[in-house]
Protein backbone atom coordinates (compact mmCIF):
# COMPACT_ATOMS: atom_id res chain seq x y z
CA UNK A 1 0.00 0.00 0.00
CA UNK A 2 3.33 2.32 0.94
CA UNK A 3 4.34 1.85 -2.30
CA UNK A 4 1.62 2.80 -4.48
CA UNK A 5 0.59 5.77 -2.52
CA UNK A 6 4.52 6.62 -2.91
CA UNK A 7 4.36 6.08 -6.40
CA UNK A 8 1.02 8.42 -7.11
CA UNK A 9 2.85 11.14 -5.50
CA UNK A 10 5.86 10.36 -7.60
CA UNK A 11 3.69 10.71 -11.00
CA UNK A 12 2.08 13.72 -9.61
CA UNK A 13 5.27 15.55 -8.85
CA UNK A 14 6.49 14.56 -11.95
CA UNK A 15 5.22 17.15 -14.06
CA UNK A 16 6.66 20.96 -14.72
CA UNK A 17 6.62 24.22 -16.81
CA UNK A 18 9.15 26.58 -16.81
CA UNK A 19 9.27 29.95 -18.21
CA UNK A 20 11.82 32.73 -17.60
CA UNK A 21 12.08 35.87 -20.15
CA UNK A 22 12.67 40.15 -19.45
CA UNK A 23 10.30 41.46 -17.19
CA UNK A 24 8.55 42.68 -20.80
CA UNK A 25 6.90 39.45 -22.84
CA UNK A 26 8.86 39.40 -26.37
CA UNK A 27 6.72 39.68 -29.14
CA UNK A 28 8.40 39.03 -32.35
CA UNK A 29 7.66 40.69 -35.58
CA UNK A 30 7.72 39.23 -38.63
CA UNK A 31 10.88 39.35 -41.03
CA UNK A 32 9.89 40.46 -44.09
CA UNK A 33 13.46 40.40 -45.61
CA UNK A 34 16.43 38.93 -44.27
CA UNK A 35 18.66 42.26 -44.37
CA UNK A 36 15.31 43.46 -41.64
CA UNK A 37 18.20 41.71 -38.83
CA UNK A 38 21.57 43.48 -40.09
CA UNK A 39 22.77 45.85 -37.19
CA UNK A 40 24.37 45.24 -33.80
CA UNK A 41 23.71 44.28 -31.17
CA UNK A 42 24.95 44.10 -27.39
CA UNK A 43 26.42 40.61 -26.89
CA UNK A 44 24.51 40.79 -23.26
CA UNK A 45 20.81 39.64 -22.99
CA UNK A 46 17.92 40.62 -21.14
CA UNK A 47 17.47 38.33 -18.73
CA UNK A 48 21.72 37.20 -18.73
CA UNK A 49 22.49 35.37 -21.86
CA UNK A 50 25.04 36.01 -24.34
CA UNK A 51 23.83 36.42 -27.88
CA UNK A 52 27.31 35.22 -28.63
CA UNK A 53 26.71 31.88 -27.42
CA UNK A 54 24.23 31.61 -29.57
CA UNK A 55 25.28 32.40 -32.95
CA UNK A 56 28.58 30.93 -32.69
CA UNK A 57 27.78 27.59 -30.34
CA UNK A 58 29.31 26.42 -26.95
CA UNK A 59 32.77 25.48 -28.47
CA UNK A 60 35.67 27.45 -28.08
CA UNK A 61 36.39 30.16 -30.84
CA UNK A 62 39.36 31.54 -31.73
CA UNK A 63 40.58 34.69 -32.66
CA UNK A 64 41.08 35.61 -36.57
CA UNK A 65 44.87 37.39 -35.85
CA UNK A 66 46.51 35.46 -33.17
CA UNK A 67 44.21 32.18 -32.70
CA UNK A 68 43.77 32.35 -29.11
CA UNK A 69 40.61 31.57 -27.64
CA UNK A 70 37.83 33.95 -27.39
CA UNK A 71 36.04 34.50 -24.32
CA UNK A 72 32.56 35.43 -24.59
CA UNK A 73 32.30 37.21 -21.63
CA UNK A 74 34.77 39.68 -23.71
CA UNK A 75 32.88 40.30 -26.70
CA UNK A 76 31.11 43.38 -26.41
CA UNK A 77 28.87 43.53 -30.10
CA UNK A 78 27.56 41.33 -32.37
CA UNK A 79 27.83 42.51 -35.75
CA UNK A 80 25.51 41.16 -38.38
CA UNK A 81 25.54 41.93 -42.20
CA UNK A 82 23.58 39.87 -44.77
CA UNK A 83 23.80 39.73 -48.94
CA UNK A 84 21.33 37.65 -50.30
CA UNK A 85 21.13 33.88 -48.68
CA UNK A 86 24.17 34.83 -47.02
CA UNK A 87 24.53 36.33 -43.18
CA UNK A 88 27.83 37.03 -41.59
CA UNK A 89 28.27 37.51 -38.10
CA UNK A 90 31.08 39.31 -36.37
CA UNK A 91 32.23 39.11 -32.94
CA UNK A 92 33.47 42.65 -31.86
CA UNK A 93 36.15 43.13 -28.72
CA UNK A 94 37.04 46.83 -27.93
CA UNK A 95 35.94 48.06 -31.54
CA UNK A 96 37.79 45.10 -33.40
CA UNK A 97 36.44 42.60 -34.87
CA UNK A 98 37.73 39.18 -33.27
CA UNK A 99 36.11 36.69 -34.97
CA UNK A 100 33.42 35.74 -37.65
CA UNK A 101 31.14 33.25 -39.32
CA UNK A 102 28.86 32.71 -42.10
CA UNK A 103 25.79 31.64 -42.20
CA UNK A 104 23.83 30.23 -45.53
CA UNK A 105 19.91 30.25 -45.69
CA UNK A 106 18.27 26.88 -46.35
CA UNK A 107 21.97 25.29 -45.27
CA UNK A 108 22.56 26.77 -41.56
CA UNK A 109 18.77 27.89 -41.07
CA UNK A 110 14.99 28.63 -41.91
CA UNK A 111 12.94 31.16 -42.15
CA UNK A 112 9.86 30.47 -40.80
CA UNK A 113 6.54 32.56 -39.92
CA UNK A 114 9.36 35.68 -40.03
CA UNK A 115 11.58 33.69 -37.61
CA UNK A 116 15.18 32.11 -38.12
CA UNK A 117 15.33 28.77 -37.11
CA UNK A 118 17.93 27.66 -35.81
CA UNK A 119 17.19 24.73 -34.40
CA UNK A 120 13.95 22.76 -34.51
CA UNK A 121 14.17 18.65 -33.78
CA UNK A 122 11.70 16.20 -33.21
CA UNK A 123 12.91 12.62 -31.64
CA UNK A 124 10.11 10.02 -30.96
CA UNK A 125 12.00 7.97 -28.54
CA UNK A 126 15.23 8.79 -27.27
CA UNK A 127 17.42 11.89 -27.85
CA UNK A 128 20.59 9.58 -28.49
CA UNK A 129 23.11 7.63 -26.33
CA UNK A 130 23.41 8.20 -22.53
CA UNK A 131 19.54 10.05 -22.96
CA UNK A 132 17.95 9.29 -19.78
CA UNK A 133 14.22 10.31 -20.72
CA UNK A 134 12.70 7.53 -22.94
CA UNK A 135 9.60 9.61 -24.78
CA UNK A 136 9.01 11.79 -27.82
CA UNK A 137 10.82 15.65 -27.46
CA UNK A 138 10.88 18.39 -29.38
CA UNK A 139 12.81 21.39 -29.23
CA UNK A 140 12.62 24.86 -31.38
CA UNK A 141 15.38 27.80 -31.22
CA UNK A 142 14.28 30.53 -33.17
CA UNK A 143 15.65 34.27 -33.20
CA UNK A 144 14.27 37.57 -34.91
CA UNK A 145 13.42 41.02 -34.42
CA UNK A 146 10.53 42.60 -31.27
CA UNK A 147 8.55 45.40 -31.44
CA UNK A 148 11.06 47.74 -30.87
CA UNK A 149 13.72 46.35 -33.46
CA UNK A 150 16.13 44.47 -31.20
CA UNK A 151 16.93 41.40 -31.51
CA UNK A 152 14.38 38.32 -29.62
CA UNK A 153 15.57 34.76 -28.88
CA UNK A 154 13.46 32.27 -28.17
CA UNK A 155 14.23 28.52 -26.93
CA UNK A 156 11.53 25.68 -26.41
CA UNK A 157 11.35 22.50 -25.42
CA UNK A 158 8.69 19.82 -24.86
CA UNK A 159 9.68 16.48 -23.30
CA UNK A 160 6.97 13.47 -21.97
CA UNK A 161 7.81 9.74 -21.19
CA UNK A 162 9.94 7.79 -18.83
CA UNK A 163 12.92 8.98 -17.12
CA UNK A 164 15.43 6.09 -16.28
CA UNK A 165 12.60 3.73 -17.50
CA UNK A 166 10.74 4.13 -14.49
CA UNK A 167 9.46 7.72 -13.70
CA UNK A 168 6.68 9.22 -15.68
CA UNK A 169 7.56 12.65 -16.88
CA UNK A 170 6.54 15.60 -19.09
CA UNK A 171 7.46 18.89 -19.10
CA UNK A 172 8.00 21.80 -21.04
CA UNK A 173 10.63 25.22 -20.85
CA UNK A 174 10.62 28.10 -22.83
CA UNK A 175 13.40 31.11 -22.88
CA UNK A 176 13.34 34.43 -24.16
CA UNK A 177 16.40 36.82 -24.10
CA UNK A 178 15.69 40.43 -25.47
CA UNK A 179 19.35 41.92 -27.30
CA UNK A 180 19.83 46.13 -27.80
CA UNK A 181 20.12 46.93 -31.00
CA UNK A 182 22.45 49.67 -31.38
CA UNK A 183 20.68 52.51 -33.31
CA UNK A 184 23.78 52.99 -35.57
CA UNK A 185 25.67 50.34 -37.22
CA UNK A 186 29.45 50.64 -38.06
CA UNK A 187 31.82 49.23 -39.86
CA UNK A 188 34.21 47.35 -37.94
CA UNK A 189 37.57 46.18 -39.08
CA UNK A 190 40.08 43.33 -37.61
CA UNK A 191 43.27 44.46 -35.54
CA UNK A 192 45.90 42.06 -35.74
CA UNK A 193 47.60 43.32 -32.35
CA UNK A 194 44.69 42.29 -30.76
Amino acid sequence: MKFIICFIILISLSGCILHSGPDEDIHFVKIKQLKNVSGSYINKGKPYHKLSYIVFGYDPIYSLSNNKKIDHENIDIINISTHKDIVQVEAIEKECIVYKKEYILDKDFKIEDGKIILKSEFHSLSRGPGDLLLGPSYEKIEIGLDENNNGAYRSQEYIAGLAVLIIPIAGSSTSDVRFKKLDVSKKYSTCYTH
